[in-house]
């Protein structure tokens, strides 16, 4: 008799040592359900089990994982308290046990499946003395079995379960409130350096500033178009932070970062089924706030349409479900300048664009606003001297020919140059052109082709500004000299496009005219 008891309490040991596996194979909870499951029919023979777990939303137990059930048996899993065995169970936080007969059949699975042989056993899933769910299988009791020792093991088995979704869901909150704390602060940070993008005196600058202002208060879609690196992130998270949803949630979808087979589930969501579990698509998340999508142009047309749709309907539909959701998020679409290209190429719906496009926000390149750049490099190397501890300088001639060169990466460009600097410069250097083109080898491609020498050099005690102003003004006289004063070849030459060039020469009052041939 000992040794019969003795292999008994081993073979539940070895039962319950199995199930304490699934714990460590998986991250996801339903995952770790399903394959306890799977141990209960590989080690104890049940071919019919399911965990029901409380859902608040609804006051009662569903059945969130099982083995043996069809979908539609699944779905009428659902119980109130004290109802039948399970709800009982939920209700009075003790294991039952039941015939065939004492069983209310609320899934439907006994018309399917004869039990005359099995019995019904259930156990709380208990976290500390919180019942937050039942356990339940379908078992015949052999003859070295006990029901009470069955029900003992299924007890011990809902008590690590039921800790077990504890401190997950403890952890799960922990995190989530690290992470909102993170975004809070990240939102703060956003906007103490918001103007990052925005410093300059330019006329785009100024006219970009001016165009925010009066978006301020707003709540329309719109569409932000600019070069990589210009900072059309940065623009539109200003626009949140200034919008009526600036304390609601911000999320950010790249559509870079995101495989095109999983866009839909990211956006709109996974509905969930046995094999894979349910998953809030961005759309849910950014619930009551913004999403700013970057890249539009990416987005496949079966999914421009249905974005199309929510726009103008605020519904939804998530991946394997028919039922439509509500959500109130507020779209900011971010692209390349030449998106109405892929309208004209069908790439992208008419529609979509136009509705974005309502406001058409362009984020000018620094190309365009050079003047600007010396007052980004100031800014930059504040920031950085102040992150590494040094006091780095950058001679005039370094910040002059950082204005001419043309950077690829605009803003994010100028940002890399800069930190490098600092991170690889002595604590008190003052930088040289020749120190610049060691630490940062590649801008040496990034120089003009045309070589261009000021006629005369603007006097230094000009303030900075005037003292870049004035070196342009030159620049655009010796460029339309050099092609003999046709715009068209003279913009060309300095990376200009002809609207920007007509604009400063108006703006310094050069004189444009033929020159005279021999």
């Amino acid at each position: 008799m000992l040794k019969k008891r003795l292999r008994l309490k081993s073979n539940e040991l070895r039962l319950i040592n199995e199930i304490l596996k699934s714990f460590t194979k998986y991250d996801d909870l339903y995952k770790i359900l399903d394959n306890i499951l799977r141990v209960f029919y590989g080690m104890w023979n049940v071919e019919h089990s399911f965990i029901a777990l409380y859902d608040p939303k609804i006051g009662e137990l569903r059945v969130t994982n099982s083995f043996g059930f069809l979908p539609s048996e699944i779905n009428r899993g659902v119980y109130a308290k004290g109802e039948g065995i399970t709800g009982k169970t939920f209700q009075l936080g003790i294991p039952m046990f039941a015939t065939e007969d004492e069983l209310i059949n609320k899934t439907g699975l006994l018309e399917r499946v004869n039990f005359k042989e099995l019995n019904f056993f259930t156990a709380p899933i208990k976290a500390g003395s919180e019942t937050i769910g039942v356990i339940g299988i379908f078992k015949e009791l052999f003859p070295n079995e006990s029901i009470e020792k069955i029900l003992e093991t299924l007890s011990i088995i809902g008590v690590i379960i039921g800790n077990f979704i504890y401190l997950k869901e403890k952890f799960e909150k922990e995190k989530q409130l690290l992470e909102e704390k993170h975004q809070a602060q990240s939102l703060i940070m956003d906007k103490q350096i918001a103007k990052y993008g925005l410093i300059g005196v330019s006329e785009a600058t100024e006219r970009l500033k001016n165009l925010l202002k009066h978006l301020s208060g707003s709540d329309i879609d719109l569409l932000i178009r600019g070069e990589d690196g210009t900072g059309k992130t940065l623009i539109a998270k200003i626009i949140h932070l200034n919008s009526p949803r600036k304390d609601k949630p911000l999320h950010i979808l790249d559509l870079r970062n995101v495989p095109q087979n999983l866009l839909e589930i990211e956006i709109f969501g996974f509905e969930g089924n046995k094999k894979q579990p349910f998953k809030p698509g961005i759309l849910e998340l950014a619930d009551g706030g913004t999403l700013i999508i970057k890249h539009i142009e990416l987005l496949p047309q079966h999914l421009q349409q249905k974005l199309l749709r929510f726009i103008k309907t605020k519904t939804f539909e998530r991946v394997g479900s028919e039922e439509p959701l509500k959500a109130n998020v507020r779209i900011i679409a971010t692209a390349p300048v030449n998106l109405r290209e892929y309208v004209n190429k069908g790439k992208f719906l008419q529609e979509l664009y136009d509705h974005l496009s309502l406001v058409d926000i362009y984020v000018p390149s620094l190309r365009e606003r050079p003047e600007d750049i010396p007052l980004l490099v100031s800014h930059l190397l504040k920031k950085y001297n102040q992150k590494y501890g040094k006091n780095v300088n950058l001679q005039q001639e370094v910040i002059n020919f950082l204005t001419r060169i043309r950077l690829p990466e605009n803003i994010k460009h100028l940002d890399k140059i800069v930190h490098r600097v600092v991170l690889l410069s002595e604590p008190n250097k003052t930088v040289s052109l020749e120190d610049l083109k060691i630490l940062v080898p590649d801008l040496v491609h990034f120089e003009e082709k045309a070589s261009y020498q000021p006629i005369n050099k603007p006097k230094e005690s000009l303030p900075l500004p005037k003292q870049i102003e004035e070196e342009e003004k030159q620049k655009i006289i010796w460029a339309l000299e050099q092609t003999d004063y046709i715009k068209s070849r003279a913009a060309k030459l300095l990376g200009y496009t002809l609207r920007q060039l007509d604009y400063r020469i108006k703006k310094y009052g050069i004189e444009v005219k033929r020159r005279k041939k021999a």
